[in-house]
């Protein structure tokens, strides 16, 4: 079962109730968690941007589920790691500007800024296993609520639930992770792994003001005026992606569970299993559907070529397709984030080592992306 609320505001009093709604078409609170268990939501903190610039989870739906959970007895806790260090001085700045210390000195929620986590090993289900310190909060959670954010992706082409669930990776890690599985198939392969095994047990994607374009931090805002709601993350990513018209196709995480038997085949099977609140207005699914403009960075084959090809013929063809970040010189502040995330070590400072504007070798990029995603400037370019 699915649930799409019709919201187009963050106002308080508004994404309180629709939130309320989602749980109670599942039996309420109660159905996730008792009154003396922890929660921990785990909304998208990519970056330390401002709600307003729709890369991060916004504050107003994390307040409401800490709400719903908090007057239930539960102790709640917020956490995530961004895509840089994990420490408490990076943890303090991300929670501060993304709205989240405000939350929990509002809800009662907890913020931990002691940046611990534990090593997991994760089954691999193309063989082996990888080893993923996952961050103390989500260790030591009882229940996990998934907030993911609706954006596009310059890798995935779309981020919803299942991606996010890698912010659960301690810090840095993340970018080691993109080195030990340089082909996006094998990477994103991962990321079904980590989420089955680190299964959340409510997913929740805000889509109220989502982002379009070179996301999932370079994009535009792009409203599509829908909270989604829903156990299963990957049907949620399924509808949600059809919602706002991307090529389903080209999410790697959603043809992986399709491989694996984790979905419904078609948009159709769902069916009756898709609620929309309130009911009371008779809206069809299909008049809630707005159009993402894609990332630049995945154009994808031809219609003829793609029905031609294997799926995985394809993507290792669009692997090599694949767009390199290049600076720009005029927007590059010198932060050095992309310098510090490269698991490939391909990203160095041409001239003074303090003061060098960053330059991408090509020989040595593997094309991961997260240099783009941390750029708080928007300075990465992606070109041929």
């Amino acid at each position: 079962m699915l649930t799409v609320i019709t919201c187009d505001t963050y106002e308080p009093a508004v994404v309180d109730a629709a939130v309320e709604r989602i749980f109670q078409q599942y039996g309420g609170i109660s159905a996730f968690a008792r009154a003396d268990q922890r929660v921990c939501i785990k909304p998208n903190l990519l970056m330390p941007r401002k709600p307003e610039d729709a890369t991060t989870t916004h504050p107003s739906v994390v307040a409401a589920v800490a709400k719903l959970f908090i007057a239930h007895g539960c102790t709640v806790e917020i956490a995530d790691s961004c895509g840089g260090p994990y420490n408490a001085v990076t943890s303090k700045v991300l929670y501060k500007r993304t709205g989240m210390t405000q939350v929990a000195e509002e809800t009662g929620a907890v913020i931990r800024y002691d940046s611990q986590s534990m090593a997991r090993e994760i089954p691999l289900a193309a063989g082996g296993s990888r080893k993923f310190n996952i961050i103390q909060p989500i260790v030591d959670a009882d229940v996990i609520i998934n907030i993911a954010k609706l954006k596009t992706h310059g890798l995935g082409h779309y981020t919803g639930t299942v991606k996010n669930m890698f912010g659960v990776v301690a810090g840095l890690q993340k970018a080691k992770g993109h080195a030990a599985f340089k082909s996006r198939q094998e990477f994103f392969a991962c990321l079904v792994d980590l989420y089955q095994v680190v299964t959340p047990q409510f997913n929740i994607i805000d889509g109220i003001v989502g982002m379009e374009g070179n996301g999932p931090s370079g994009g535009t805002p792009k409203a599509a005026n829908v909270l989604l709601g829903g156990i299963n993350g990957h049907t949620l990513d399924k509808l949600a992606v059809w919602l706002v018209q991307l090529d389903e196709r080209k999410v790697y995480t959603i043809a992986e569970a399709h491989d694996r038997g984790l979905i419904q085949k078609s948009i159709n099977d769902l069916g009756d299993d898709v609620f929309i609140v309130p009911q009371t207005t008779n809206i069809p699914l299909a008049n809630l559907r707005t159009a993402f403009r894609p990332p630049s960075t995945d154009k994808g084959l031809s219609i003829a070529l793609r029905a031609l090809l294997p799926r995985r013929l394809r993507e290792r063809l669009r692997d090599r397709s694949m767009r390199y970040p290049k600076v720009i010189d005029e927007k590059c502040t010198g932060c050095g984030n992309c310098i510090r995330i490269c698991p490939e070590n391909a990203i160095l400072r041409i001239g003074d080592d303090t003061l060098g504007v960053p330059r991408v070798l090509r020989e040595k990029c593997i094309r991961c992306l997260c240099c783009h995603e941390v750029c708080p400037p928007k300075a990465m370019e992606l070109v041929r």
